[in-house]
């Protein structure tokens, strides 16, 4: 699994195919299905307790992929976890109405219990 963050997309080699799991190749935010997500610049993908993927962005979000099986192969559905846009550590509430916000996440994963933990690179917390 790779983020291509040059490429605003989430990918999956297997094999020697490359694969797009999730984004469309624009920058953006939208959440979505396989090419109908947009990212901008993902990074620190790590795999979550329960196998979802998990992922930060530059705009100051932490974002998950959970995988889907088609009639194409396998595609991602992205949602947004935490984050608004506003780079500042926040506590509040999550995504995709919440309050909360974060500052350069990175290594985002999730606990056993479900809860999603990261490292908020800028404030040091």
């Amino acid at each position: 699994l790779v983020a291509d963050s040059g490429n605003h997309r989430i990918r999956s080699i297997q094999g020697g195919t490359v694969s797009t799991l999730a984004g469309s190749g624009v920058p953006g935010y939208l959440d979505g299905t396989g090419p109908r997500a947009q990212l901008r610049e993902p990074s620190g993908l790590s795999i979550g307790c329960d196998g979802t993927l998990l992922f930060t962005e530059r705009g100051q979000r932490v974002r998950q992929v959970r995988l889907v099986a088609g009639r194409g192969g396998v595609t991602g559905t992205v949602t947004t976890r935490v984050g608004n846009g506003i780079g500042a550590s926040v506590d509040g509430s999550g995504a995709p109405n919440g309050s909360a916000s974060v500052h350069d996440p990175l290594a985002p994963m999730t606990l056993t219990t479900g809860d999603l933990v990261w490292f908020d690179r800028a404030s040091g917390r």
